[in-house]
């Protein structure tokens, strides 16, 4: 497939991502179609968090491309990286909620890249009464229409991340980027937060990404497994072809990227 082909939302092709001496993604290279949900796998220090952080253009790739829905990303125009961006929804571990506001003004922020004055646009003395009653829709959405009012100390902590999910909707983005969405939830709350945002993915037919820790989930949850280990991509297949010894495996012997130098890795930087 081409860099652009149509059936493409992303790809990542050859990614290297260094700090200092330490190569911390080691030529990462995966495509995902649009429509599709996959789970990123990887102990902690494996380059899973670098990956995403690259995806977003917060981390800087010193070689390789990305592209989004055809879009190259790396050394792209500042205009066009922003738009790609606002393509591409959000929804993180630590829920990123502004503690001051009510949920429906967080979920407003979801439209801010969209609005000519920026964080003015969304708040709520300046922000349009059709963004007001669709940051009520992707309240409703999430069922928390009847939170809206409710500061983020308010809400459990399934409810704030459902307010997150909320957010992300009211970009209205191609693409989902979930970076370990449940890790601060107990179990029953984020078995309900990844059913909800595994159904809006497949209702919206939106593509998602999704780091997961929790090996269970990822094979219930996810069509498609890519696991990384080192900086590396060592795992991509189809969830049901997938050993769970393969998965175990991503989480034993030199998994970190700082387990081996660099100057032994023979990457190129």
């Amino acid at each position: 497939m081409t860099p652009t082909h149509p059936e493409l939302a992303l790809r990542a092709q050859g990614l290297h991502v260094s700090f200092g001496d330490l190569q911390v993604l080691r030529g990462v290279s995966f495509d995902l179609a649009r429509g599709e949900g996959a789970v990123l796998l990887g102990a902690n220090g494996c380059g899973k968090s670098t990956l995403m952080r690259a995806l977003n253009g917060l981390a800087p790739v010193a070689s390789g491309q990305i592209w989004l829905e055809g879009q190259a990303i790396v050394g792209a125009p500042m205009r066009a990286v922003r738009a790609a961006r606002r393509q591409m929804g959000y929804v993180f571990q630590q829920f990123n909620l502004v503690p001051q506001l009510s949920a429906h003004q967080n979920v407003l922020f979801g439209a801010m890249g969209q609005r000519p004055l920026g964080v003015l646009g969304v708040m709520n003395a300046f922000a349009r009464a059709e963004d007001r009653e669709r940051a009520m829709a992707c309240l409703d959405r999430v069922g928390l229409a009847d939170r809206a009012t409710h500061r983020p100390a308010e809400l459990s902590g399934g409810q704030q991340q459902r307010v997150a999910i909320a957010r992300m909707l009211m970009q209205a983005p191609r693409l989902v980027i979930a970076d370990e969405p449940i890790a601060s939830l107990d179990p029953k709350a984020g078995r309900e937060v990844l059913d909800l945002l595994w159904r809006i993915v497949e209702e919206e037919g939106l593509s998602l990404l999704c780091t997961l820790h929790q090996l269970d989930l990822a094979q219930e949850y996810g069509r498609r497994l890519i696991g990384m280990k080192a900086g590396r991509i060592v795992l991509d297949a189809a969830t049901g072809s997938v050993a769970r010894a393969e998965l175990d495996a991503l989480y034993t012997g030199a998994a970190r990227v700082d387990a081996t130098p660099a100057d032994q890795t023979g990457a190129a930087a």
